[in-house]
Formats: structure tokens, sequence, C-alpha cells
């Protein structure tokens, strides 16, 4: 494969599992916001894509307290 080429997708569905530890970003407990924002940012960018939006399914793993946060920014950045 070569630059721009891109791979030749062969699946029908994908399921995102986005971890409470990955939007802790550096800080030892909790959401950070700026991390937050940054991994919406690309889940919109996969779900815009021909590719993506279809069969994509988004499993958040932590906290339930947290778990309305997520659900709000990835709605906000699909919302821009």
């Amino acid at each position: 494969m070569t630059g721009a080429e891109e791979p030749t997708v062969t699946y029908k569905r994908v399921l995102l599992k986005i971890s409470g530890e990955a939007l802790m970003g550096d800080q030892g407990y909790g959401l950070h916001p700026p991390t937050v924002s940054r991994i919406a940012a690309e889940v919109k960018t996969w779900l815009g894509k021909p590719r993506g939006g279809r069969g994509t399914a988004i499993v958040y793993t932590g906290s339930r307290r947290n778990a309305e946060s997520v659900a709000e920014a990835l709605m906000a950045e699909e919302a821009r």
C-alpha cells in the first residue's frame, strides 16, 4: 500500500470501545475535557467517512457517573 491509498474494507460492523481510563488523559481520575473532545472529534471523523456510520456501535466502559458526560460530548461533536 502506498501513500494515499486506503485498504479495502471487508467488514460490515464495527464495535468501538472507549474506556474511562483513556478519557482521563494524564490525570489520575475523572474525565479530561480536552481528551474527551479530541476522541469525540475522532469518532465524528470515522462516522463521517463512507465506511463509517452504518453498523457502528460505541461502548463506554467506565463509571456510570461519567457515562452521561461522554454521551453528551459525542452528541455535541456530532452537532458541529
